[in-house]
């Protein structure tokens, strides 16, 4: 818990790697992270790893960013339904 992102900072794949070290949820401006997985050296990249998850658990080519904005869309039309 102790190097773990605060809610607000980061969310979702495509945003890894952070470039930072956070401890005890604040950005350490002294120590950056270098964007490879610890003793396997494997570079991280948030937007590969999501696109090919997409792939794996759907049946179409969608672009991440078309079902980033579906969601938004599916939002905008459900919220209003749910509220009232």
């Amino acid at each position: 818990m102790v190097h773990c992102l605060p809610d607000n900072e980061y969310s979702g794949l495509a945003k890894l790697p952070v470039p930072f070290v956070y401890v005890n949820g604040t950005k350490s401006n002294q120590a950056t992270t270098n964007g490879e997985l610890p003793e396997i050296g494997i570079r991280v990249s948030g937007k590969t790893l999501y696109r090919d998850t997409l792939r794996f658990f759907t049946t179409h080519n969608a672009t991440p960013d078309a079902v980033y904005d579906l969601g938004w869309r599916m939002l905008d039309k459900i919220y209003p339904q749910v509220r009232s």
